[in-house]
């Protein structure tokens, strides 16, 4: 289906004292089979736009009463959606929205039946003309549930109030595409959610797009998010499109962007490094492998992209005789302006306090692996029960320090300022953390961090 905008307007209140004009003209064109992106600051007009695609939102043309005719020569806005003309009063509607399917933000509130599969099954039952019967209903709920990952047989009579956060919107949208839409409309599809969950939700959305609805159409302020997944995107300001680019078009224009009160997107990557077999094993050398796999992913986004040039930030201060990591940087081309300019930690320190930056005097944090005794293999359990020890002691004022596994407790290093508040604190900290760690010692030698 293709959607096909030109002069679309539209006026909240209008006639009344607080009308407000929310779209001025817009055209645009969505393809068939695309994986379109709108983005825009509060107050643009994206909501307002695809809130039309389904007909929430109505154009005056096909109301019943039009309350004000145009002034002649002056063009009717149009609005096509496939085989739907939303300009006419005689379009069906109730089909439309069957064709158009329409995810807000944050749906999981939207939830309101007794059990997942009456919830599933509502839309299905007012958007359909023709009467199902009782297994035709089950089989559409079950395959909505199963291609957004839920376990049909497992979930089907549980109360939604019941799920967990993630499962509560993938039976939100479950909802929406039991109907099996040609267009899948999604305001803020991962808002609120962690990077892992917005990955999921996206990975989702591909999976839909592949296998059950032709068209996607996201709405987002996030711009990595678009410009990630999306095939082509719109910039809406003040009501207008202000630009219909490929992202990789769009995001040279970083002044313009800006200017709209926008930013270039900030790619995040996800990757696994416990699944390079030679990091997990943790040897002597495993920042070596850790490195070399990860810089060996984000080169590829890069060239993806098209940026001839990876750079990373060590610095003046970092010993490459001592950090196996540095040799697979400089195998791969990597290249370190800071360190190729001889600034220090503590050059770059002052300039980040000169600057005015509040994180100049931040205490240096490195990976948590470094936590696990050579030789011992990196388990995400023992990553999450150092995280959650060292958190706690974050918790307690502690900065600056490390928490080391020993066997089936844990070491604990402070800096001399806080070897004092560290003994007072042990016997607590054994307490709370009594989970995680047998036993919390204290290393009697003071922590120094490396700041040449």
């Amino acid at each position: 289906m293709r959607i096909v905008a030109e002069r679309l307007t539209y006026t909240y209140n209008a006639g009344s004292p607080f009308r407000t004009t929310a779209l001025k003209g817009v055209t645009l064109t969505v393809e068939e089979g695309e994986f379109f992106g709108i983005i825009g600051h509060t107050g643009s007009g994206k909501s307002t736009f695809v809130q039309h695609l389904n007909g929430l939102l109505r154009l005056p043309s096909s109301l019943k009463r039009r309350k004000k005719r145009r002034k002649e020569g002056e063009e009717e806005p149009v609005l096509r959606v496939g085989e739907f003309d939303l300009s006419d009063r005689k379009t069906d509607f109730r089909a439309l929205r069957k064709s158009v399917g329409m995810v807000f933000q944050y749906p999981e509130y939207q939830l309101f039946a007794e059990s997942v599969k009456d919830d599933v099954a509502f839309g299905l039952k007012n958007f359909t003309k023709e009467k199902l019967s009782k297994e035709q209903i089950e089989s559409a709920v079950r395959d909505a549930l199963e291609i957004v990952g839920l376990d049909y047989r497992e979930i089907k009579d549980k109360s939604p109030f019941d799920l967990s956060g993630g499962q509560k919107r993938r039976v939100a949208i479950a909802g929406v595409i039991v109907t099996r839409p040609e267009v899948l409309v999604l305001d803020e599809p991962a808002a609120g959610l962690d990077p892992v969950g917005k990955q999921e939700i996206m990975n989702l959305l591909h999976r839909l797009h592949k296998e059950w609805c032709k068209t996607v159409i996201i709405v987002s302020h996030d711009m990595d998010e678009i410009a990630e997944n999306c095939t082509r995107v719109a910039v809406f300001a003040d009501g207008a499109a202000k630009y219909v680019l490929p992202p990789h078009e769009l995001f040279r224009k970083s002044e313009e962007l800006r200017a709209l009160g926008l930013d270039v997107p900030l790619t995040v990557l996800a990757f696994d490094v416990l699944s390079v077999p030679q990091a997990a094993a943790n040897p002597p050398d495993r920042c070596y492998h850790c490195k070399r796999a990860l810089f060996t992913r984000l080169m590829e986004a890069a060239g993806a992209d098209e940026f001839p040039l990876v750079l990373d930030g060590c610095n003046a201060s970092d010993d490459a005789s001592d950090r196996p990591g540095m040799a697979a940087l400089a195998e791969l081309g990597v290249r370190s302006p800071l360190r190729e300019c001889g600034l220090t930690k503590g050059d770059i320190r002052a300039a980040a306090r000169k600057a005015g930056l509040p994180v100049w005097n931040k205490p240096s944090y490195a990976c948590l692996a470094t936590r696990i005794p050579t030789g011992t293999a990196i388990t995400r359990d023992l990553l999450a029960r150092v995280a959650r020890g060292e958190a706690a002691l974050m918790a307690r004022g502690f900065s600056d320090f490390r928490l080391r596994l020993r066997g089936d407790g844990a070491l604990l290093q402070v800096r001399e300022e806080q070897m004092d508040m560290a003994r007072e604190a042990l016997p607590a900290l054994g307490e709370l953390l009594r989970e995680d760690f047998a036993s919390i010692t204290l290393d009697s030698a003071p922590r120094y961090a490396r700041e040449t």
